[in-house]
């Protein structure tokens, strides 16, 4: 092969590529400094795993001169959460899974003057219920309608499945599993090509998610063993609420390569039926891709999220707290004896606590960084299918929580 000497062409597409990073990366740092600052919380309900990423965004979302009325799609979207983490620290089992502490007694962040006061002989940090293995799914279908060259509206089906492995100290519930499935929250969408200029665009996406998943999930807990009770939060399908979902995308086309930045967020409208709101979250994405394979266009990118802590509590998630003696839970001829407190109307009530880490609205939340591997393959005309592999590499969660080790999308779409 002709080996090629260095001239005007190489030097010309060396400052192209340079100029394209150097360009996305700007973009991308000042979206960033001018991003309002969030609390430090993360952990995923299953509403979330709907979110379209930032090369669906561009590439779906956007019709040219040859105008196709019709977009389609299918995407299989797949979370796995195994072990835990507190803030940046990663935690083992027996860090958490324990006797009911001062923090399964509190509904805020951790008062560690509280310890003696609810629990003599307090530790650590502990629930009696924890979950082990978190597997979450969803099956996207997605159609759109593309009204002229700028505006389309989009209509987003999920089906959610997942599944949750669990261990706790409570007597013939020592190893236990929980699952739920159904319609997710459906969404609505419109699209609109904000600006073009050159090979740039932008594109305006405002989104609207409906409270079609349900939050009535129920399954064998040890709350009560003869019953099924309400499953907690991670378990629910749907987030309860009308949420907002408004997105900003910049995408620039030269030649070979494709660079992009997306800024996100989801916003929770009000509380849902049991009084609780889902954690709002805000986001920011990059991607560069390349088109130099005539088979596949393989492309790298980072991705931020910070989300919230749910606001809200379901008091149906908590359990009363049983009185401990020297030699163990205590009785009497009624049956279990529980601690008690007074309330504000001055009546002794039971103390309730929450049974597990992921019943505990302040253990949701958190920031992350992920990096996104993935190729997009042209199978023939109009008709593409798209897979990426998101590998978490900086995660400060509000903890103890469940950490997220894997997740991974597979999607196939089709304009016509």
């Amino acid at each position: 092969m002709k080996k090629m000497a260095p001239g005007k062409n190489n030097i010309g597409s060396y400052c192209m590529i340079t100029s394209l990073c150097r360009g996305a990366w700007l973009f991308a740092l000042a979206i960033a400094l001018a991003w309002p600052a969030t609390p430090a919380n993360a952990q995923k309900p299953p509403t979330d795993l709907t979110e379209l990423n930032i090369e669906e965004i561009l590439s779906l979302r956007i019709n040219r001169q040859d105008l196709k009325r019709w977009s389609a799609g299918y995407r299989f979207v797949y979370a796995k959460f195994d072990g835990y983490r507190d803030g940046t620290d990663n935690l083992k089992l027996p860090d958490v899974l324990g006797r009911p502490s001062a923090a399964a007694y509190q509904e805020g962040p951790f008062d560690p003057d509280l310890k003696a006061e609810i629990i003599p002989g307090y530790t650590a940090n502990t629930y009696p219920v924890t979950p082990t293995l978190i597997i979450q799914q969803a099956h996207l279908f997605d159609i759109s309608y593309h009204l002229n060259q700028k505006l389309s509206l989009g209509l987003l089906l999920p089906f959610i499945s997942q599944s949750s492995d669990h261990e706790s100290i409570v007597p013939n519930f020592n190893k236990f599993n929980i699952t739920s499935s159904g319609l997710g929250d459906i969404s609505v969408s419109a699209s609109y090509l904000a600006w073009q200029r050159d090979k740039g665009h932008l594109v305006a996406n405002l989104g609207f998610k409906l409270p079609t998943g349900s939050i009535d999930e129920l399954g064998p807990t040890p709350r009560d063993p003869n019953n099924d009770t309400l499953l907690p939060y991670t378990m629910q399908i749907g987030s309860g609420t009308f949420d907002f979902e408004p997105s900003l995308a910049y995408g620039n086309n030269s030649g070979q390569w494709h660079y992009g930045a997306r800024t996100y967020a989801t916003l929770r409208l009000g509380s849902n039926a049991h009084d609780y709101t889902l954690g709002n979250r805000f986001g920011l994405n990059t991607s560069l891709r390349t088109d130099r394979f005539s088979w596949v266009s393989p492309f790298v990118g980072l991705g931020f999220q910070s989300s919230g802590e749910i606001s809200g509590v379901d008091n149906d998630l908590k359990v009363p707290l049983r009185r401990i003696g020297s030699e163990g839970p205590v009785s009497d001829e009624n049956g279990p004896v529980f601690e008690t407190t007074t309330d504000a109307a001055g009546d002794t009530v039971p103390v309730m606590v929450f049974p597990a880490p992921v019943t505990n609205p302040a253990l949701f939340g958190g920031e992350e960084l992920a990096l996104s591997l993935g190729g997009k393959i042209a199978l023939r005309e109009g008709m593409a299918l798209q897979i990426s592999y998101d590998i978490p590499i900086y995660q400060d969660l509000n903890g103890p929580q469940p950490k997220e080790v894997a997740h991974f999308d597979l999607g196939w779409t089709w304009t016509f």
